[in-house]
């Protein structure tokens, strides 16, 4: 029976320079046995904080989107209800 990992392969790839800091940080305190996916968990780690800084540029827009939503459920809830 094959045993398939689901998980991404840890790449060897050189960090950029946005991810370098922290690959570094990585490669030194990580366990010996892990420092061949600290590019990985740089990059990993480098694209969440891009997608928090774009859920953060658009948090007001969906705020807002609740708020709107909120009112037209009590719209419809007082025109069946």
């Amino acid at each position: 029976m094959s045993r398939r990992s689901t998980k991404p392969e840890a790449t060897l790839e050189i960090p950029t320079s946005e991810s370098s800091d922290v690959h570094e940080f990585l490669v030194r305190e990580l366990p010996p046995e892990d420092v061949r996916r600290a590019s990985y968990f740089a990059n990993a780690s480098r694209e969440a904080g891009e997608r928090y800084v774009r859920y953060s540029e658009r948090k007001d827009e969906w705020s807002k989107y609740a708020t709107r939503r909120d009112k037209l459920k009590r719209i419809v809830t007082l025109v069946e209800g």
